[in-house]
């Protein structure tokens, strides 16, 4: 599968950086199979860094029909938001010659060296299309790409917060726990900060930990999911324990 890869000219991809109040970005176009090839989901307790939820079955399968149903007029302007390492991806893929930056993706190209923040569906989606059409892995899709430093990748959390939880109408619990978690490694939470990671992971634990605890059926983590089962959200469990 990654063969393919080496057929396409990805070792000249013009970029655009830019800045946006001391958070770096990357502004480019890439053809989805890099997209694909190069990038990963990575879900809230399956991986150490992890914040997102298991791709939702019913909402990339809409992708897909629609992509199947539309051929030569789908459209996706919308950017795919990643996120990678600054300080190992600017030294590892960004080349500059007489007319501007430019990345080089081949060095490294078995390694996922991004991380879905925004467009999983969308990805999932068209990822099944392209079995039934072959030309979906040259599609151009938009793509920003945040940098994130090291020590505060609890910023990459915050992006994925803000826009889910003000652009769309979805659960960002998980992002929230990952999020705290991640401050208390940079040493940057707040004292009420704390108070609500205690608070969140006590509820995580009690519902997806406690099989046989009656919080398992009682406390609502994904209340945007099609099925949501439990008594109270968890915000609403939150607020009743730090009160």
């Amino acid at each position: 599968m990654l063969e393919r890869i080496e057929m396409k000219n990805i070792d000249n991809i013009r970029i655009i950086r830019f800045s946006q109040n001391q958070n770096d970005f990357i502004s480019l176009v890439l053809p989805f199979e890099v997209i694909n090839e190069l990038s990963e989901v990575r879900e809230y307790a399956k991986h150490p860094d992890g914040y997102q939820r298991t791709p939702n079955k019913n909402h990339y399968l809409k992708v897909k029909s629609y992509v199947l149903n539309n051929k030569g007029d789908y459209k996706f302007p919308s950017s795919i938001i990643l996120g990678a390492d600054q300080q190992k991806f600017i030294h590892d893929f960004i080349q500059r010659d007489g007319c501007g930056e430019y990345l080089s993706l081949t060095k490294n190209k078995l390694a996922k060296i991004f991380r879905v923040v925004d467009g999983q569906h969308r990805i999932e989606g068209l990822k099944l299309a392209m079995k039934d059409d072959q030309n979906i892995k040259d599609l151009l899709l938009p793509v920003i790409i945040i940098l994130t430093k090291e020590n505060k990748k609890s910023t990459e959390l915050e992006i994925f917060t803000q826009i889910n939880s003000t652009a769309k109408r979805i659960s960002t619990d998980l992002a929230e726990l990952a999020k705290h978690s991640h401050q208390i490694k940079e040493t940057k939470i707040e004292e009420k900060d704390v108070v609500m990671f205690i608070c969140m992971e006590t509820a995580y634990r009690l519902k997806e930990k406690g099989a046989n605890s009656v919080w398992n059926s009682g406390i609502k983590f994904d209340i945007h999911s099609e099925v949501s089962l439990g008594i109270v959200g968890v915000t609403l469990f939150c607020e009743s324990i730090e009160n």
